[in-house]
């Protein structure tokens, strides 16, 4: 898809007859980014607690101006279980000799 596309995701709950559940976080609106490696993808943040989901529905807004010609290659879903950042870490760029923007991290304790 290309960036830019605007992407929604919600959720079916044991009992429900369609997809109502708000997942919260960025699930409500999130775009198609382009990652590091040079392929796209979006990435979804939910909030912490929510009722257990049987089902997801994800929709795909035409807001990045496919037309009808197009090929629209969708690609696959993954979900992965959440985790809390370490909290102290600190990414800094520093110059240095052999590498003008060489990543150096601390960890405060």
């Amino acid at each position: 898809m290309p960036v830019g596309t605007v992407v929604t995701i919600k959720g079916k709950r044991s009992g429900d007859s369609n997809f109502p559940y708000l997942m919260g976080g960025n699930g409500q609106m999130t775009q198609v980014v382009q990652l590091d490696d040079g392929s796209r993808g979006i990435i979804w943040a939910f909030d912490a607690g929510l009722t257990p989901i049987v089902g997801y529905e994800i929709a795909m807004y035409n807001t990045a101006g496919i037309t009808a010609s197009q090929l629209l290659e969708i690609g696959e879903a993954r979900i992965f279980q959440g985790y809390q950042p370490m909290r102290g870490i600190q990414e800094k760029w520093t110059p240095s000799f052999d590498n003008i923007l060489a990543p150096q991290t601390t960890v405060n304790r």
